[in-house]
This record gives structure tokens, sequence and C-alpha cells, in this order.
């Protein structure tokens, strides 16, 4: 049981373990607050997670002789960054009190937040986890990677400690290593390229790698080959330099004498369908050049991670140990509706090493995507006429919608694996000509997969939700959505908008689960049609049914509670097609859909 609320006024540390101060000084609001959404008080933060970093203060030294320190410009400004929005931001605090003549304006005092600048805006990061300015007066800040980390099933790829210099007096060159291969037996011959580096413009730089990092320049070609003869883990160093003198360094580790493994995840396949609640079956992979000599693969040492995905960024959930084994997905309701969520599988192998050769890690990741889906969640969007915009409306399931949707235009949705998926429904609207919904394979142009025709409903804010079945490309692909009608022109009103997909079939959830199967009536009939609505659950074994939600089809909202059977009346004609999903008292899922047509 909690105990009482702490007097934020008068704080103790009281802990055993505290070597500090007792007695704390009062809390101080926050300076700047924001959630998921967009912030009507601070729109410089932007959306998506909620992962805000305290940066460091910066000092300016008129006595540091680094060329490439931050200038006088930046003195007392915070660098405020983003773990999952991934972005830089000064802070500018006023420095006194202030009174101003115009009344629209009211008075500041010293300290308080007076501006929010992006910073570093042309650099790309994956999780920037720390930073701090060197006594050289450059930023020195620490990327994360990719991913939850190598003792929690991740490969933390891009991972690094990176130094951020102000070039006003020349800028360095970038220094970049790429390689063929990063590990294998002895002798072991491997290609460099050092493609990436260099200066904008062209502008002349030259490259001294280093090997063995015995500090001697092996080679001053940009893509140069060099054969390891000895075993153990070597650092090879490049250094480019451009014409100020100014240099750049990468290192890249090369291992000799073991193989890095190959981590493969057989099932489920990358963008395979599920729903939260689910149980996925998982088959892992592994081949390892040394230690498949030994016997076979030692399964123990194989770790497969789940993660809950949130828009650009993963949440490590649950550890299993083994080749085989069932994942559970949580109940997703942790983000609130209308939030870009997804399962992350990260499996990894450590293998046992080999003679004068350190063990090397192997890992590979996979996305499962929700059977349900916001269309604002699309990966891409292009086409004739410059692709959907997203727009923001009250009656749209999570507050957004794809709009201005015009002949020849697409979405897309990567990746998606269709196995055990045998339809599609189709949230959408038209007040305009309406138009065809085409699911394509691989490109804009390629294999059909299967269609729906969405008419005039009368308005945009007039959703219809028909269902086509969709053919199973095979393996994992982008699936692209295509609107086309041919007697659209330059002037007329968008063809339609789409609100939702609802991808129909059990996915990739383990088999032998809760079945259920709806019947209507009647089935079609004219507006407006009341529909009586009712399922044959069959609960897996072992479980019993601990809710229900009914989808009408028509983004209309049930009233009162939920239960095995509905009733609805359609006022418009319209495709419809109506969902039943239900939970058991694991938090497993499973839905069934039947088709209504109001004439």
């Amino acid at each position: 049981t909690s105990g009482p609320k702490f007097d934020c006024g008068a704080l103790v540390n009281d802990s055993p373990n505290n070597t500090g101060l007792r007695e704390l000084p009062p809390a101080q609001p926050a300076t700047v607050w924001y959630a998921y959404s967009a912030s009507a008080e601070f729109p410089e933060v932007g959306t998506g997670g909620g992962g805000p970093m305290g940066g460091p203060v910066y000092d300016y030294d008129p006595d540091n002789t680094y060329r490439t320190k931050f200038p006088e410009y930046f003195e007392g400004k915070a660098f405020n960054y983003e773990l999952t929005r991934r972005w830089f931001k000064t802070f500018s605090y006023q420095s006194e009190d202030q009174t101003f003549t115009d009344p629209r304006f009211d008075p500041v005092k010293a300290g308080d937040l007076q501006s929010i600048n992006g910073i570093f805006e042309d650099m790309e990061w994956n999780q920037p986890f720390d930073a701090d300015f060197g006594p050289d007066g450059a930023l020195y800040v620490i990327d994360f990677g990719l991913g939850s980390g190598t003792g929690r099933g991740g490969s933390n790829e891009g991972a690094g400690i990176y130094r951020i210099d102000h070039v006003g007096d020349g800028r360095l060159p970038d220094a970049k290593i790429s390689v063929d291969r990063d590990s294998g037996p002895d002798p072991l011959t491997v290609r460099f390229s050092s493609e990436g580096s260099g200066l904008p413009d062209d502008q002349p730089v030259s490259y001294a790698w280093d090997f063995d990092g015995d500090g001697t320049t092996d080679s001053t070609e940009a893509d140069p080959s060099h054969t390891y003869t000895a075993k153990g883990l070597h650092t090879a160093r490049l250094t480019v330099t451009g014409p100020d003198e100014l240099t750049a360094l990468a290192v890249q580790d090369i291992t000799v004498g073991n193989t890095r493994p190959e981590v493969t995840i057989q099932q489920p396949p990358d963008g395979g369908m599920f729903s939260f609640g689910d149980t996925i079956p998982f088959t892992v992979k592994v081949t390892d050049t040394e230690d498949d000599e030994t016997g076979p693969i030692d399964c123990s040492r194989v770790v497969v991670q789940s993660q809950l995905g949130h828009d650009t960024h993963l949440h490590p959930l649950d550890n299993y140990t083994g080749c085989t084994g069932e994942i559970v997905t949580d109940a997703g309701d942790s983000h609130g509706p209308g939030q870009n969520l997804y399962y992350g599988i990260t499996a990894q192998y450590e293998d046992k090493g080999a003679p004068d050769a350190p063990a090397l890690t192997g890992s590979t990741s996979l996305t499962l995507r929700t059977s349900f889906r916001e269309a604002e969640h699309r990966t891409a969007t292009g086409g004739a006429n410059g692709g959907a915009d997203i727009g923001s409306r009250a009656d749209a399931s999570g507050g957004k919608r794809l709009i201005e949707i015009e002949d020849g235009d697409w979405v897309s949705f990567d990746p998606v694996n269709l196995k055990n998926v045998d339809s599609v429904t189709v949230g959408a609207s038209s007040g305009g000509l309406g138009g065809t919904v085409e699911f394509r394979a691989g490109s804009p142009t390629g294999e059909l997969l299967g269609s729906v025709e969405i008419p005039n409903t009368g308005g945009y804010d007039r959703l219809i939700s028909p269902t086509t079945e969709l053919a199973d490309p095979g393996g994992s692909t982008t699936l692209y959505a295509v609107f086309t009608n041919p007697d659209w022109a330059p002037g007329k009103a968008d063809l339609l908008s789409v609100d939702w997909l609802h991808f129909n079939g059990p996915g990739v959830e383990k088999e032998g689960g809760t079945t259920v199967a709806l019947k209507a009536g009647p089935v079609s009939g004219a507006a407006p049609l009341a529909v009586s609505l009712s399922s044959t659950v069959e609960p897996a074994e072992g479980r019993t049914i601990a809710s229900y939600h009914w989808d009408f089809g028509d983004n209309v909202k049930p009233s009162g509670a939920e239960g095995p059977t509905a009733t609805h009346t359609y006022d418009r004609e319209g495709a419809y097609t109506a969902h039943l999903t239900v939970t058991d008292d694991k938090g497993d899922t499973t839905t069934g859909a039947v088709r209504i047509d109001v004439k």
C-alpha cells in the first residue's frame, strides 16, 4: 500500500544509501511539458514518444584555443534532446527581469524560458542517450543505437560516442568505414570502403588507414583491402584529413579466427499480423562456423526479446531463452487510442569464441503489425498528384484520417506479411467522385491482391467499411494501397478519405485458440436498417471469455454494456463489416466479422 503524499515543498531524502543532503530544496515545476500528441504550449517539441533528456548548459571559455569550440552565441543555452523523437534543441532563458510597454506582452523574470530552437537538424540519431561538453568546447553525444541493448536481445546497431564540432573556422570532414566482412577464419581478407567520407562540394581529402592499430599508416587508398594473418581482435582506423588539416576518425573492429554467427527468425514472418493479447510461437535458427564443428547449436545461448513498438522506438518487454517458444503479447493499452503501436522481436546468439579469438554475437529482428491499423500510420505516400495528406478529424477513429486523395495517389505499409490473412476491411468515405482502392504487392504497379470500390457516401464524415479478399503474394512485402478513378481531374474534389484498415484472419497467432463466428439479420436491406448481431464463441481449452467489444464498421460507438449479441441501426447505404473482438481470461483476443449491405 502507498503511504501519504510527499510534501514537494519540504522533501526529505531519508534513504540509508543517501550520501548527500537530507533536507532537499523545494521541487520546482516543469519548464516544458508535453504528451504524445502535439503540444499547444510548446509546439516546437513535435509529436511521438516521450523520452526527454536534460542536456548540458554551454559555458563559453574565451581562453580555449581549440578552433572547433562552440562560439559565445551559445553561452548559457541548455542543449536538451529527445531519445525517442531524436532531436536536439537549445533552450534559451531570460537573463534578467524585463517589462514591456506593449500591453500584449506580460513581464518576464530572470530564468524564464525565452525560446526553443532546433539544432543539429541535418544529423540523424538512433537514440541519443547522453551528452556533455568537453574541455575542448565540443559536444560529445552517446547514441544508444537501435534496439534495447545487447544484454536484452538487441543489436545496438549504430551505437557510438560522437563529437560535434563548430565549423565556423573550417569544417571537419566525415569519416566512415564499411567492410564486406568483420570476422572469419585466418587468414582473413577484408575489403574496406570509405564511402560516405569526405567534405561537401567534392573538396579534396586524404585517407590514412591503420589496419592493425599500431599507429602506422598502412594504406592511403580510398577503398583498400587487407589480409589479416594473426588471430584475435584487431581495430582498423581511418583518418580523413581536409584541406584545413582538420581530421576525422572512424574505427572498425575485425575479429580473426572466429566467425560471427548468423541468426534467423524462421517464424513468425517479418510483417506478420497479430492482435494484442495473442500468443505467438517463434522458431530461431542459428548457424555458426566454429560452434557447428563441435555439435548442435546450444539453444540455451539464444535469447529472444519481445518489444512494444511505438512510432520509431521500442520498449523492451520479456526475454525468452531457447530456439523455440511462445511470446505472449501484452494488452497494448499503455499508450491510448490512435497510437502507432506494433511489436518487435529480436533474437540474439553469443557464440563460444575460438582459440585466440573472442566470442561474437549475431542478432536479427523483425516487426509484427496489428490487424487493425489506422490509415494515417502508413509508411510512405506518393503518386501522380503528390500522395495523401493526414488530416485531424474529430469523427475519425484515431482522431486523424487520410485526406487529399486523388487519382494515382498511393500509400504504403512496410513490412507486411499476409500469412493466414484472407481479407481486408477498409474504413473509408467520400464526398466526391469516390474511387477504387487497389492493394498491390511490392510497388504501386505490382501484383494486384484485391480491390474495393468506395462510392460517394454523402460526405467525408460518412464512413462505410467494405471488405475484399486478399491474395497472399508469399513472403514479406511492401503493401501499397493505390487510389484510382480516371474521371478525376485537377480542380475536382478529393476522391475519398481513408480512416482505417482491418486485416481479417488469425495471422501469426498460435493455432487452436478461441474461435468467433458472427451472424447478422438481416444482412441486407434499405436504410435505415436495424440489424441484430449474434456470435458463436468457442474459447480455447481451459479459457473463459472475459469481455466483448463490437465495432459496427461505421465509426459509431456501442452504447451500454457489451456482450455476445448486439443491435445496431445503419442510417445510410453502403457496404459495412461488423467485427466482434473477444478477450479471454488470459488476455488473448480473437476477432470475427460479418458483412452487412445497406441499399
